[in-house]
């Protein structure tokens, strides 16, 4: 009854990245034709929107303007195409490191997804602004129309536009679900490990009994328990190891995309102003969203770091005084250890929020390059 209740309690929480998974066809408990139809589905309309784009940005080689509007979400496109690989490659060893739930987790996958959703509806309903003007306010002739994304499908654009902007419209929605799918399951992971954490440390603090140490009873009772601590421990760097080598790769290519990214958009949106406000609004949004997303890799880097630093903490508050000298000795393995605390990496560079203000530098810097060349 209480397995039972554990696992209605964790597929609660879990149930996000559970549902995004599933529409990608990367859970790994979902039938074989299932998974293999839900990735082919996802991989043709991705296919049929980077390849326009890619078109679209060859024809503006020769427009500075045209084509730094264009690249950014071609390489936003490129990034979902790293999260899905990556989710296909891993989809087994990440589901398998899912034993805990938590709560605080699930709060901020919501928050997550919420914020994720209000830029992605803002960025796709501002083209449809003009039409709705023209709705409500008519003027003599019709309003410009602004796409989606520049593309080329080498049709009339006036024409179709409507149908260029459904079919931009189903890949931004279906684009997305990598991002859902790839993130809430890293940020079930680093919660997870905080957790185990956490119970280390309280474990670590209850080690010696209330009886007397003199006892021989209770002194073997306290080494079990020390030995027991030090096995956790190497458990807890192990799965946090795990952690880092499913996600470093993708992490540190997508790190590395997203410096430039943010870059040109945050320049697209200074273009903007000057031409039309909505499509500032629009990049604008997109810049605070990549921002947003690269805050969330390093914050959860750094709290698995800090409790990994409280962690040493536990250890030397330890009462030694009290202890055996064979307890001792076994919890001198811990301290050796703690001295060097895990950190989860995108490939060298370690994710904590020291190292994101030195991204967001290295981005303003690029920034000021490519704006001077304006």
């Amino acid at each position: 009854m209480d397995k039972e209740r554990n696992m209605d309690r964790m597929n609660f929480y879990y149930i996000y990245s559970r549902i995004s998974m599933l529409s990608l066809g990367l859970w790994p408990y979902q039938s074989w034709s299932s998974m293999m139809t839900l990735r082919s589905l996802w991989i043709i309309q991705h296919i049929s929107i980077m390849l326009p784009e890619l078109i679209k940005i060859y024809e503006n080689r020769g427009h500075f303007n045209l084509l730094i509007e264009s690249l950014p979400p071609f390489t936003y496109n490129i990034v979902m195409a790293i999260k899905f690989t990556n989710g296909v490659l891993n989809q087994r060893k990440e589901i398998e490191m899912l034993c805990y739930y938590s709560h605080r987790g699930k709060s901020l996958n919501t928050v997550y997804i919420g914020l994720v959703a209000v830029v992605l509806l803002s960025y796709m309903l501002l083209p449809m602004l003009p039409a709705v003007l023209d709705l409500i306010n008519p003027l003599n002739e019709s309003r410009p129309k602004s796409p989606l994304y520049m593309v080329e499908f080498y049709i009339d654009q006036d024409k179709y536009f409507y149908s260029v902007l459904t079919h931009a419209y189903i890949t931004s929605l279906a684009g997305v679900l990598p991002l859902f799918a790839t993130d809430l399951l890293f940020s079930n992971c680093a919660h997870h490990a905080c957790g185990i954490i956490k119970i280390l440390g309280r474990r670590i603090e209850n080690i010696l009994s209330e009886e007397p140490a003199l006892k021989r009873s209770y002194k073997v009772d306290d080494e079990k328990k020390a030995i027991a601590c030090v096995i956790e421990h190497q458990n807890i760097i192990k799965y946090c190891e795990s952690i880092n080598s499913l996600y470093t790769t993708s992490f540190f290519l997508i790190l590395s995309i997203s410096i430039g990214l943010m870059s040109v958009t945050g320049f697209v949106t200074l273009i903007k102003m000057n031409e039309e406000f909505k499509d500032c609004i629009r990049f604008a949004m997109f810049t605070f969203a990549q921002i947003f997303h690269q805050f969330c890799y390093y914050f959860l880097g750094q709290s698995v770091l800090n409790h990994e630093e409280k962690l040493k903490d536990y250890v030397s508050n330890f009462n030694w005084y009290k202890a055996s000298p064979k307890t001792k000795f076994i919890i001198k393995f811990m301290i050796m250890r703690t001295l060097k605390p895990t950190k989860i990496r995108a490939m060298i560079f370690p994710l904590t929020l020291e190292n994101f203000t030195s991204l967001m530098k290295t981005t303003m810097s690029y920034f000021t390059v490519i704006k001077s060349t304006r």
